[in-house]
């Protein structure tokens, strides 16, 4: 396996299978993955059984992947010791390399992981080949169910299963606390929730939709960024926020910022603008 300090995403050397619109292979389907390096390898209605060898690999070529529509990968593996997984990716005409590439903890037992290749830079244009290093160690037992490429995540419910759902809240949301029905805090200064990195198509989506509550009127804001910029005023909107002890959905027309367009990369939401304001966050949905 490669060394890096990225996550990595499984690929394979033979043409794909899909099903729907989706990528994803499952079962028996899973041999249309090459396995390489592995001691022993078992295709079976269950999927492919691994002994690892020294960097064993899984390989998939001829794929299509618009990288602005997809960006997650989603692993459903039983592995018999914690390891380091790995995924890698490629464009055409591009080889296999640690910059294309996310890593990330497996766990002991079955398990279902889902790996943001979106939020690499890299993965970008159209994705033709992967390749999933499941271990960098020898003589681990491997099972892998299935692997999917999932669209964009474009819709986030803030509560006690889901957390912040790969959203960062800021110091300024003050006694944060995470509920069944969403996330409460009291304002301070500047409170705002950033989200994961992106790679959203902007002309896929007219429309935000918040849904939350809050204590007192005020002001909301909702940033966005294209790649290698800052969040910024220019790229913001701004809407009234309603004091209610129900919950409010807020629904903003990005169409109406000529900036809104190319690739998001990240989101920004300030739910008030005023201190002292208690507040109850429950989702956030981008709309076609």
């Amino acid at each position: 396996m490669f060394k890096s300090m990225f996550i990595a995403c499984a690929v394979s050397l033979c043409v794909a299978v899909y099903a729907g619109e989706d990528f994803q292979w499952s079962g028996s389907t899973m041999n249309s993955w090459k396995v390489a390096n592995s001691k022993k390898t078992e295709f079976t209605d269950a999927g492919v059984s691994l002994v690892s060898g020294n960097d064993v690999m899984m390989i998939v070529n001829g794929l299509n992947i618009p990288a602005t529509e997809y960006t997650d990968i989603e692993i459903v593996m039983n592995i018999s010791k914690a390891t380091e997984s790995q995924m890698f990716f490629t464009a055409q005409g591009e080889n296999f390399n640690e910059k294309s590439s996310v890593r990330f903890k497996a766990e002991k037992g079955e398990k279902t992981y889902r790996v943001n290749c979106g939020a690499n830079t890299a993965w970008n244009g159209t994705i033709t080949s992967l390749r999933f290093d499941p271990t960098n160690k020898p003589d681990i037992d491997i099972s892998v169910k299935s692997i999917k490429v999932l669209p964009a995540l474009c819709e986030w419910n803030f509560n006690t299963e889901n957390k912040l759902n790969g959203w960062i809240s800021n110091a300024y949301m003050i006694n944060s606390t995470i509920a069944a029905e969403g996330i409460s805090f009291t304002s301070g200064n500047d409170p705002f929730i950033t989200s994961a990195k992106l790679n959203l198509a902007a002309e896929k989506f007219t429309k935000i939709e918040v849904v939350m509550k809050s204590s007192a009127d005020s002001v909301g804001q909702l940033f966005f960024t294209t790649p290698g910029k800052n969040f910024n005023e220019k790229c913001s909107f701004r809407f009234p926020v309603k004091a209610s002890a129900e919950w409010q959905t807020y629904t903003i027309d990005l169409t109406s910022n000529n900036e809104w367009k190319g690739v998001i990369a990240t989101l920004r939401f300030d739910p008030v603008s005023s201190r002292d304001i208690n507040v109850v966050l429950k989702s956030i949905k981008l709309l076609p």
